[in-house]
């Protein structure tokens, strides 16, 4: 694939945007990862299929009781066809005030369709919290704000039912605070990179994607509009009039989408380096050429260079980045394009619901997936 920039761009993101982070105090007052779980099922593995028999041995500084745990692959599985009812419940956490509690949860199997229950235990004021995984086989991302923590507060996490009512549970943290806010300006190139470690809701004005690749090309993979919610932990190319946005942290269930190139940190740091794989930055063409905004090789041959906090770099396998020293934007958008007019029998529609008899351009439902051509 021979594409017209290739020569690499060591200039800072030109078009970077200004970033600015608020948040409360971040201590952590809980946290478990289950490290220690070495059985099957969860990150990466399958999902619904056998599964471990290996009782969970739990740290018993942070967890009071519990029944009919096993281990995942670093993960908690909650139950099991024999044993399906399980429970879980933190010991009294010794903290008064706002909290925010996030944890990764997904069902094990799609059948039959039940609810992960959270119950929030404290003197006087007991809540109960039911979270709906629609979809099995992959983890969702969920969070909740808890105004009034008390001292004595626990937390119990319940997968009640039968049959195949099975979760895994992971990354279970409680951090003191409120809710955070994210305010990015974007400059008038148009586009920027976003990763954060939580989610955000995007707000008007800005459209993201992810990045994958198929058959050597890259495409916008998964679109978010308006009032969506971005998954935390994830890479992302924001797109919008230049102009400064605020992007509140919400209080509710995302998905979680792993099939994505585009990789980020929290804090500035050099990449780390995995075998076989090349790196790329945002940034104009080596002549500054408008509208040729794209990702190019940060640092001579794709090595590693120091990527930004908060912000996304593209990161390829060397069999796919030898034909690709650079990839402008552009081209993502107008390869989607001509894919979708290749293909026959598309269900295209607007956002107003009306259908089309061809692929246009601008934002438009094509096959139950959104997409902006250009």
């Amino acid at each position: 694939m021979n594409l017209q920039f290739t020569k690499k761009i060591s200039l800072p993101l030109l078009l970077s945007l200004l970033c600015y982070l608020h948040l409360s105090a971040q201590q952590v007052i809980f946290y478990e990862d289950f490290s220690t779980c070495n059985g099957s099922g969860g990150n990466g593995e399958s999902w619904g299929k056998g599964g471990t028999k290996k009782t969970a041995e739990l740290d018993s500084a942070k967890w009071e009781s519990h029944e009919n745990l096993y281990q995942g692959n670093k993960c908690l599985r909650l139950g099991s066809i024999t044993y399906p009812s399980a429970c879980i419940i933190t010991k009294g956490l010794n903290y008064k005030g706002p909290c925010i509690l996030s944890l990764r949860a997904g069902r094990w199997s799609n059948k039959p369709l039940k609810k992960l229950q959270i119950e929030i235990m404290r003197t006087g004021k007991d809540s109960l919290i039911e979270v709906e995984f629609k979809q099995a086989g992959h983890f969702y991302y969920y969070q909740l704000y808890i105004p009034d923590m008390t001292k004595d507060t626990r937390f119990a996490f319940t997968n009640k039912g039968s049959g195949k009512n099975i979760f895994l549970l992971d990354d279970i943290k409680i951090i003191a605070g409120t809710p955070t806010s994210f305010t990015q300006t974007i400059s008038d190139v148009g586009y920027s990179t976003l990763y954060f470690n939580k989610p955000l809701v995007l707000p008007t004005g800005l459209i993201a994607h992810t990045i994958q690749e198929k058959d050597d090309q890259l495409y916008f993979n998964q679109t978010y509009n308006e009032g969506d919610i971005l998954p935390p932990e994830t890479g992302l190319i924001l797109e919008g009039n230049k102009g400064s946005y605020i992007l509140e942290e919400p209080i509710q269930t995302c998905e979680i989408y792993p099939e994505n190139l585009l990789k980020g940190d929290t804090i500035t740091a050099m990449i780390k380096e995995e075998s076989e794989h090349r790196y790329y930055m945002l940034s104009l063409d080596e002549l500054q050429t408008p509208g040729s905004v794209g990702f190019y090789y940060g640092s001579p041959n794709g090595k590693p260079f120091e990527s930004q906090a908060y912000k996304a770099y593209l990161s390829l396998h060397e069999e796919l980045a030898k034909r690709i020293k650079s990839f402008p934007l552009s081209q993502i958008t107008t390869r989607c394009q001509q894919q979708l007019k290749r293909e026959k029998n598309n269900s295209i529609y607007d956002l107003q619901g009306r259908k089309r008899n061809n692929v246009q351009l601008g934002l438009q439902i094509i096959n139950g997936k959104k997409y902006i051509l250009r």
